[in-house]
């Protein structure tokens, strides 16, 4: 069984705190000690049980609680934990395959003590694995003669023993760092750059909250009955629920995570970021003050924890604080935007014509995703098609992830 160290749980609005801050610059980086110790909370339990009798008494499939179960949740919650297995050693995976009785036991009784246990554990040995890439970056990181790396590690074994695994770690580091020579960075800007993107990962694990490990665990058993049913936390169904109706309350930008930044990828016309005429592509997010005064500084956030910062009610408002460019040219501003309603109008189905290479006309309908209404923006663009006269209609799903069956909480 593995072991979880004992540290000192900070409350989430210390951590948040401390590990948002930047001190001219660059991060501070956490400790071991810092690093939370998750443990279920009073509506997981609630969840826990909701969960366990919609999937074992109301799914389509049987679900027998056996030791042939026990081996399918432990596959699938390994590979939440340790999805590129480097991080537990052969022994520690085995012996998870051993406790097959305490996982039965979280699934029947929602006793959920060991898959915690193990995700403290691998949050752990996650955190060694980001201060170990630090550490060699001080210096430049040069492989060892006849190092080989196996970079898709998805599907190997477990790696023997902890020799190896530094041995694995070490070339990774080096694989990142001879990326960034190939794409042009000197040395100092190649090692430079990797401090800054481990530095804000050291931060985000930090983070780490107890849904995080709850819902790693209710997936895997989830996904050990169909790969297409999924546990959604409540977060998650707040986005489903966004997907599903194509709008949000919002201001209209796509946001994504760089290093310990948030920045800005697209600005989604006629929206309130778009009105503005101030936010652009490529600028940074990195404080956000609410309507009612209160402020945060999102440097090293985690993405979903900004996005619900920035998010809330249509006609409220919101300021957030820009960094736009670099060095002598960087700048920061404020921009106050009224939240509102966005249509997300670039998933909706559309058709278009293409002539074939015999010159008939041939309808392409693309559907990006499923959403509610679906079936009446199809018939619109079959309408449309119909009327230019197409031979043929093609209904192209290469983008869409398809239907999922998903239990809401």
């Amino acid at each position: 069984m593995l072991k979880a160290l004992k540290i000192l749980k900070l409350s989430g609005a210390v951590a948040s705190a401390l590990f948002a801050a930047a001190v001219s610059g660059r991060m501070i980086v956490p400790k071991a000690a810092d690093l939370p110790q998750l443990a279920p909370e009073s509506e997981h339990t609630v969840a826990c049980s909701r969960i366990g009798n919609f999937f074992t008494r109301a799914h389509y499939k049987v679900v027998n609680l056996d030791d042939n179960f026990a081996d399918r949740i432990i596959e699938q919650y390994l590979s939440y934990l340790d999805y590129g297995r480097s991080l537990l050693n052969a022994d520690e995976a085995e012996a998870v395959y051993r406790n097959r009785a305490l996982i039965l036991k979280a699934v029947r009784y929602c006793d959920l003590s060991y898959p915690y246990e193990l995700y403290n554990a691998a949050l752990r040995k996650r955190f060694a694995k980001y201060l170990y890439f630090l550490e060699a970056i001080k210096s430049t990181p040069k492989a060892e003669n006849g190092a080989k790396l196996e970079l898709d590690r998805t599907k190997a074994a477990f790696i023997a023993n902890d020799d190896d695994l530094k041995r694995q770690w070490h070339n990774e580091i080096v694989n990142e760092y001879d990326n960034q020579i190939l794409s042009g960075n000197s040395d100092e800007q190649a090692r430079e750059r990797l401090n800054k993107r481990y530095s804000a990962a050291l931060s985000k694990l930090a983070q780490t909250n107890s849904e995080d490990a709850f819902s790693a665990f209710e997936n895997a058993f989830a996904t050990a009955i169909d790969p297409h049913t999924n546990y959604f936390s409540p977060q998650d169904t707040e986005n489903f629920n966004d997907d599903m109706n194509l709008s949000l309350e919002g201001i209209g930008a796509v946001l994504t995570s760089e290093d310990e930044y948030t920045s800005i990828t697209e600005v989604i016309p006629g929206s309130p970021a778009e009105r503005s005429k101030k936010i652009k592509a490529k600028d940074r997010i990195v404080g956000v003050k609410q309507q009612d005064g209160t402020y945060d500084d999102v440097t090293g956030w985690r993405l979903n924890d900004v996005v619900r910062k920035i998010k809330g009610p249509k006609g409220t408002k919101v300021t957030l604080e820009i960094e736009r460019g670099e060095g002598s040219s960087l700048k920061t501003f404020s921009v106050e935007l009224v939240r509102d309603k966005i249509r997300l109008q670039d998933r909706e189905a559309k058709g278009e014509v293409k002539t074939a290479y015999d010159g008939t006309k041939v309808g392409v309908i693309s559907v990006k995703s499923f959403y509610t209404n679906l079936h009446q923006d199809l018939k619109r663009e079959l309408l449309k098609l119909k009327a230019q006269q197409v031979a043929s209609v093609i209904v192209d799903l290469r983008s869409d992830g398809g239907l999922k069956t998903v239990l809401l909480w």
